[in-house]
């Protein structure tokens, strides 16, 4: 393979990757959107039945990644990703021909257990393996894939059922994961060293030294055996734990609160729509953050981000404080998706990153499931979500202090790891 096919092949991957990304998740993020009416009527279940298989997914998806590392350092990505490219893709044969919600629920579970591979753990894996320069430009792009698949994907299925029914409309899905179950197996590998090649970086960049701790940069760390031990990760997992509450209880709410506080319906769906659409913008922007700097000060403006969003919403009643709010809330999203790899990275290393990210995106997603009933019972409560989102807001505001101090404590313990790492190379150079 000459120099430039070997250039080429980074990319490809990458390439790859958004494919599976919008496909699969894309998918996904419309399964309980597009398909609850004509399922439901035709079907003659209630909606609340047919949203059980959500939370069904989201229990099993937070085991699968607590589960991930376990799996990964055996079996690898690209095996794993293509049996669960296939098991989807069998679920959504068996919805097209459902007569009653249980193939939902399998469907769900069958997704759901091996989904960290095509989701976060599994792509920000496959990426930091492939790209050393651009990982966070790269990284933002391909998870960006999934709501602009979704968006997509939304235009196109609806059409198709409109036009010939879900059922169709799921058959077409399954050929589509189908596809994406064979891209997975043909294009994607683990590693670059499986062609003959090094992560990519650009002209000029040379891949760290062994040990590294400058800040944003990759360093070793500490193996997960004494990472547990260290307090500030379970004050980081605590403080992540609270940020999924907040900012996915905005995100959940965001529409009908909106219309709730008397913009229409039209407006209500222009501002979810520049949402998800900042969205996909904002992983991009903040993977180049990144990228240029250290994650930490990425995670920073997310959480400011996110503050700000979830205050103004819980008192917007104009439209231009629903599109602020949208536009705020799209960057404060990115802590709970793009920055935590990245910052999994930079925070507790190399030797601990698989498990580490594993165990932050279980509580993520833990914190998902929890936030749903919880703004609804304070809803049912007080007959508004204000009062729930200006406490959503302060948690975020103690949250953002929660991690700036986790920051803080992991910049002293790097600090302390250079001096030990200098003291010991003057030793080894007296000696010698």
């Amino acid at each position: 393979m000459d120099a430039k096919k070997k250039r080429h092949t980074h990319w490809k991957v990458a390439a790859a990757a958004f494919f599976v990304t919008a496909v699969v998740l894309g998918l996904a993020n419309n399964l309980y959107s597009i398909f609850m009416i004509p399922v439901t009527t035709d079907l003659s279940v209630s909606r609340s039945a047919f949203s059980m298989a959500r939370s069904v997914n989201g229990a099993v998806f937070m085991v699968s990644n607590a589960c991930f590392a376990a799996l990964y350092k055996r079996f690898g990505f690209r095996r794993p990703a293509t049996l669960v490219a296939i098991l989807t893709a069998l679920g959504y044969v068996g919805y097209a021909r459902a007569q009653t919600l249980l193939p939902f629920y399998i469907g769900a579970v069958l997704f759901g257990v091996g989904e960290a591979f095509l989701n976060t753990a599994g792509i920000s894996q496959l990426i930091g393996n492939w790209f050393y320069s651009h990982r966070g430009k790269v990284l933002g792009v391909v998870l960006a894939a999934s709501g602009l698949g979704g968006a997509a994907l939304s235009v196109a299925l609806s059409a198709v059922i409109e036009s010939s029914g879900w059922r169709t409309a799921f058959d077409i899905s399954a050929a589509l994961l189908f596809v994406s179950a064979a891209v997975v197996f043909l294009v994607l590998r683990d590693h670059p060293r499986e062609h003959g090649l090094e992560p990519y970086r650009a002209l000029g960049v040379a891949l760290p030294s062994e040990g590294c701790v400058e800040e944003g940069d990759a360093w070793d760390g500490e193996p997960m055996t004494r990472l547990v031990r260290r307090p500030f990760f379970y004050l980081t997992m605590a403080a992540m734990t609270l940020c999924s509450v907040c900012m996915y209880g905005a995100f959940s709410t965001f529409v009908v609160h909106v219309q709730d506080q008397g913009l229409s319906t039209s407006v209500a769906a222009a501002c979810n729509s520049l949402l998800l659409l900042g969205l996909a913008v904002a992983k991009i922007v903040v993977g180049a953050v990144c990228d240029r700097a250290a994650a930490h000060k990425a995670a920073t403006f997310c959480l400011l981000c996110g503050v700000a969003s979830i205050l103004l919403l819980a008192g917007t009643t104009t439209v231009w404080q629903a599109v602020l709010a949208a536009v705020l809330l799209a960057f404060g999203l990115c802590m709970v998706g793009i920055v935590q790899p990245m910052l999994t990275m930079e925070m507790f290393g190399k030797k601990a990153y698989t498990s580490a990210l594993g165990v932050m995106l279980a509580v993520t997603s833990g914190g998902n499931i929890a936030v749903a009933p919880l703004v609804n019972f304070a809803y049912d409560r007080t007959g508004s979500y204000s009062h729930v989102l200006f406490a959503l807001g302060l948690v975020a505001a103690i949250t953002t202090g929660l991690f700036l101090l986790a920051f803080h404590i992991v910049r002293l313990l790097r600090r302390q790891q250079a001096r030990q790492m200098q003291k010991a190379s003057m030793e080894a150079g007296e000696q010698a």
